[in-house]
């Protein structure tokens, strides 16, 4: 411990070992003693994504021995991040990783027919842009966005490229430094790549291989139903999340050695409107078309549960935009309250209950019933501060 603690706090870590020629550099580096730590250790502890990564900061003497110890780990602030065993039945706060999935923009339908330069300029004036996906939740959105009599196709933000990239299709968009191409590869054999015996190869997405998904519960999931790169992709997000991202030599080990397996690396010239580098896709089959007039613009169908097609940038049609409607005037009001005893208004539900109770109140003298009320948060994220001064007597929270 004492060692890893050193090597973490002056350089990097204990070091690992890879290969015979690394085994050698460390054999160089090291003087004639007998034995020095390197970071290799016995352990049987995993994460809860099944992720396969080593790295441990435990605390000293943890992990603890006594079989009462738990089964689930803590990390304590005040002990520099180390970690601890607990009882995984103990309360305590927690930390989660990733971006939120219910943290989602808002999108906006125009039932407006133009180019898709039109729409484009629109959303850019009126909201932000032209809508993104990033995810299958994303998508049903869009859908549901679109007006129910329409059966058409409406433009979204994703237009045609000349620069190409190999891209996961569960939107993890940048390569990792930690890429296992096989010497030679890619040699354009195709724009989807399979992993055989922990090396990567570009291959034709038409090829029928078994693949392997990646679940957000339960990590790689290994299906040895042979099907094409798009049925695999297809399969992967209705049953599970997505084909499987492979971002370090860890995960890579994991089906290194299996024979040929479909993951979620693609080539792709594709880019949306606003700049970001999302790489999810929804295409429809044999889409996004390789006709040279097929068009350089996408447009989602919502008959075709989402699916995505390449279009003419100048056909005329309905279009999805995201974020705030810049049209729409914001009001700021200063509200105080008072109450006694346990003033608890920094409870969520209180704070949605009284925005009810204001919605309610505007109602009645005959103000617009689709205004949108929310609280305003202070750079501490607090909605209400105490003021020095008593309080009044009150026992419930009321508008003055």
């Amino acid at each position: 411990m004492e060692a890893q603690d050193y090597c973490r706090q002056n350089y990097i870590d204990l070091p690992s070992i890879h290969n015979s020629e690394e085994q050698y550099q460390l054999n160089s580096t090291v003087p004639s003693v007998s034995w020095v730590w390197i970071g290799l250790f016995q352990d049987s502890w995993e994460w809860s994504d099944k992720w396969s990564r080593s790295f441990r900061h435990w605390a000293a003497d943890q992990p603890s021995q006594s079989s009462a110890s738990g089964d689930c780990v803590g990390m304590s602030r005040a002990n520099s991040g180390k970690w601890a065993q607990y009882s995984c039945d103990l309360k305590q706060p927690f930390i989660c990783y990733g971006v939120a999935k219910f943290q989602s923009q808002e999108y906006h339908y125009m039932n407006e027919s133009m180019t898709w330069q039109e729409a484009q300029s629109y959303c850019k004036a009126r909201f932000n842009d032209l809508a993104t996906a990033d995810t299958m939740n994303d998508v049903n959105r869009l859908v549901n966005t679109v007006d129910p009599g329409y059966s058409g196709s409406v433009w979204i933000g994703l237009h045609a490229e000349t620069e190409y990239r190999w891209v996961w299709s569960m939107g993890d968009s940048v390569l990792s430094q930690d890429s296992m191409w096989h010497p030679g590869q890619p040699n354009g054999d195709g724009e989807c790549v399979m992993s055989l015996n922990g090396s990567w190869y570009d291959e034709s997405c038409s090829t029928v291989l078994p693949f392997v998904c990646f679940n957000d519960s339960t990590g790689f999931m290994i299906t040895k139903t042979a099907v094409s790169w798009r049925d695999a992709q297809s399969y992967c997000r209705q049953h599970h999340t997505d084909l499987a991202s492979i971002s370090s030599p860890e995960q890579q080990n994991l089906i290194s050695d299996k024979s040929s397996l479909w993951i979620g690396l693609f080539l792709d010239s594709w880019e949306w409107s606003d700049q970001k580098s999302l790489s999810f896709r929804h295409w429809e089959a044999d889409q996004p078309s390789q006709s040279s007039g097929s068009g350089d613009c996408v447009a989602m169908s919502r008959k075709e549960s989402g699916k995505w097609a390449r279009y003419s940038c100048d056909l005329q049609q309905p279009f999805i935009c995201y974020g705030d409607d810049k049209l729409i005037r914001k009001q700021i009001a200063k509200l105080k309250f008072s109450c006694t005893g346990k003033c608890t208004l920094s409870d969520p539900s209180l704070q949605m209950a009284i925005l009810n109770e204001l919605s309610e109140k505007l109602k009645s003298m005959g103000l617009e019933s689709d205004r949108k009320l929310s609280w305003r948060k202070n750079e501490d994220g607090e909605v209400f501060h105490r003021e020095n001064k008593s309080i009044s007597s009150s026992t419930d929270c009321n508008f003055q």
